[in-house]
This record gives C-alpha cells, structure tokens and sequence, in this order.
C-alpha cells in the first residue's frame, strides 16, 4: 500500500522492425563514414592517373607534377593556343584562397611596373657606381616608372590567368623547367656549385 509501481521500460531497438533497425544503423555508420572523411580531406584537388579533365572549357589537364603545403601543380594543354602551361590549383581552404589572391595582386604589379632608378633627388646627382647615403634616395613608390611588360624584361613568372573551379583558385603559369627545390634534391641538398650559382642568377 502506498507504493507505485512503473511499468517496465522497453530498450528503443526492440521497438523497431529488425529490418528498420538495420537500416538505421547502416544510416549511422555511413553518417559516422562521411564525418570522419571530412575531417581528414585537406582541402586538395584530387587528380588521378589517366583521369580526363577539362578546367574552364580550356586547360586539358595531363599529369600531376608538383605539390606543397599550398595545394598541387598540374601540367595541361592550352586548347585555345595548344601550348604546356602550369596550373596551380589551391586548397578549398579560405585562408589559401586569399593567400592564393594575394599571390595574384602581387604577381600582376610585378609584372605590369619596373623601376628606373633617380638620375637626381633633391637636386643632387645621383651615382650609382660612387653611391650615396641611404637618405639621399626617394622612397621606391616615389620614382616608380609603370610600363607594360612587353618584353618580358622583369624576370618574373608569367601569370597568364586565373580561375575557380570548385572552390578551388587556380593560377595559370607559363611552363618552365624544375624549381630550385628540385634542384636541390638532385644533389641532397648539398647545395650548388658556383657555375651553377651563376647560370641560375643569369636565368
């Protein structure tokens, strides 16, 4: 008397059709799969061997050739002017995308200025060959000279367009040959010879 009792709890999975809790936990182990799958994904473009690809209706992707923190290099044919270019296709992360961005202003001022040293400042000749103190010389935005670079003349990297695809900023670089890390790795990094030193600071 005066005691109440509960009826019995029954565990949820006995509530279920075997068949309605099978699937349910399919459902929760593929959720569990996609989950832990999205943390792992850093972001890179993925790229396989043999894989036909065609980025922004014009660059026929060909193979992988390079890769760092920032996202990967591929090589591709330019089907509007049959060309090699070298593609850089950045991480889907927001912080390279603006790196990725900043790269870009930076490469286009580049390439778009160059800079003629004063003749005079202050009504002082300068000399190049004599020198003169530091505090004599304008500041570099002060005597810069902006001409087109026609003529390739400013030893930087042509940056011949840009693009997103999925996410991801891709830069368009004419092809050139290894980098200095290659390089590097060709000899172990036991650093370079002096002809060697020469023949790269001429390039």
């Amino acid at each position: 008397p005066g005691h109440r009792s509960f009826p019995r709890l029954t565990p949820p999975s006995s509530l279920f059709h075997p068949l309605f809790s099978h699937l349910y936990t399919c459902s929760f182990d593929r959720m569990q799969g996609y989950y832990e799958a999205k943390k792992q994904w850093t972001g890179n473009f993925t790229w396989s061997d043999g894989q036909e690809l065609v980025l922004n209706r014009r660059y026929d992707l060909k193979k992988q050739i390079g890769h760092g923190a920032f996202g990967v290099v591929m090589h591709a044919i330019d089907l509007q002017t049959g060309e090699s270019v070298a593609i850089k296709i950045i991480k889907a992360r927001n912080a390279y995308t603006a790196q990725a961005q900043r790269e870009i202003r930076l490469l286009q001022s580049l390439r778009s200025v160059s800079w003629s040293p004063p003749q005079s400042w202050g009504g002082v000749r300068l000399s190049p060959t004599t020198g003169s103190r530091p505090h004599q010389y304008p500041r570099p935005h002060s005597y810069c000279d902006p001409k087109l670079d026609t003529e390739n003349t400013s030893n930087v990297v042509e940056l011949r367009g840009t693009f997103m695809y999925h996410q991801h900023q891709c830069l368009v670089f004419e092809m050139l040959s290894a980098n200095l890390y290659t390089l590097l790795e060709r000899v172990d990094f036991h650093g370079f010879s002096l002809p060697l030193v020469r023949d790269e600071g001429a390039q």
